[in-house]
């Protein structure tokens, strides 16, 4: 199956954090759970959700990134690993 390209991960976080045309009109952003199920190629398409992670659980340069992120916050651009490219949300942790 072909990898989507940087435009298409745009896309995706336009979608989720919304956007305004240039005709004025507001996008209102969508829920990254939906984003995740419509447009992803593996088991981010259950909604992205990979439960609680160590770093360990997870390699190189998207452990790296999700552990930088806050509770709340999403990678400002797309990660791309050898599996493709990921939009990391971190919905909460742990102590």
């Amino acid at each position: 199956m072909p990898r989507r390209s940087p435009y298409s991960e745009l896309t995706l976080r336009l979608q989720i954090t919304g956007y305004t045309k240039e005709d004025g009109t507001v996008v209102e952003p969508r829920p990254f759970n939906q984003v995740a199920m419509q447009y992803s190629e593996d088991k981010a398409k259950e909604g992205g959700n990979l439960g609680w992670r160590t770093r360990q659980d997870l390699n190189g340069v998207f452990a790296e990134a999700a552990f930088k992120l806050a509770k709340g916050k999403m990678t400002p651009q797309p990660i791309k690993t050898s599996h493709g490219y990921h939009l990391i949300l971190v919905e909460d942790r742990k102590a």
